[in-house]
């Protein structure tokens, strides 16, 4: 992460140049893919998860009236 701070800093706010700021962006950018839910964060580490697994479809249902048979 060290390296792409010195490679990307300029496109960040200037925080994250100060020591220690590599933890927090791990951190944010974590959170940010478990809300699109391509990680899993457990106590064991983090697991990469399917991009496809975003899409899942529920179970179908029906909306409207239905028609007498």
């Amino acid at each position: 992460m060290s390296g792409w701070i010195d490679e990307y800093s300029r496109y960040w706010r200037k925080a994250v140049r100060e020591r220690g700021a590599e933890v927090e962006l791990c951190h944010k950018a974590l959170q940010r893919l478990s809300a699109l839910r391509l990680v899993e964060i457990s106590d064991d580490g983090v697991q990469p998860l399917p991009a496809i697994g975003r899409h899942v479809l529920g179970e179908a249902s029906i909306i409207g009236k239905q028609k007498p048979s």
